[in-house]
């Protein structure tokens, strides 16, 4: 799919394609969630490389054409949302949509830069004993910011993450 078809059908701004510039480290998702699963993948550009996370939807076939036919395009509907709605979040406390990809399921994939601390939860789990009382207020702070922001814009999903 081309820039200009993946910008026609979220109507705004393209979405880069970067299908060429990512790898999968691993055939494995590494991590996710309900709905999706996260890849940890690699992005080549200009004689250079940088971690990236691609999140794909989860897709569950069945035996019957008509119904993978229906949830397919139910698929597609959900992944255009959000990704439309991911490509106008811009604050310091979410994570940017680089662009799109494919090759991870039978939809478009988000491709967004790779958060070593990982998710809020996990990033609590692994060092939340350890932080100082200025770490938790700055930690407190930049999640405050991230719900104001989510609050009063016109986005709706959970879309706050760590800054790497």
């Amino acid at each position: 799919m081309s820039s200009r078809t993946i910008s026609s059908q979220l109507e705004g701004r393209p979405l880069a394609d970067l299908t060429e510039q990512v790898a999968r480290e691993s055939a494995i998702h590494i991590d996710g969630g309900a709905f999706g699963d996260v890849y940890k993948c690699r992005r080549y550009t200009s004689g250079s490389s940088s971690l990236v996370a691609v999140k794909t939807p989860r897709y569950f076939a069945s035996e019957d054409p008509e119904e993978n036919k229906r949830k397919l395009e139910l698929n597609n509907k959900i992944v255009r949302r959000e990704l439309g709605l991911l490509r106008r979040v811009e604050h310091s406390n979410t994570v940017p949509l680089l662009g799109v990809t494919h090759g991870f399921g039978p939809t478009l994939a988000a491709v967004s830069p790779w958060m070593a601390n990982g998710t809020l939860h996990s990033f609590l789990k692994n060092k939340g004993q350890t932080l100082s009382i200025v770490e938790r207020l700055k930690l407190v702070h930049g999640i405050g910011s991230g719900l104001d922001y989510r609050a009063f814009s016109s986005l709706l999903g959970p879309f706050i993450f760590l800054i790497p």
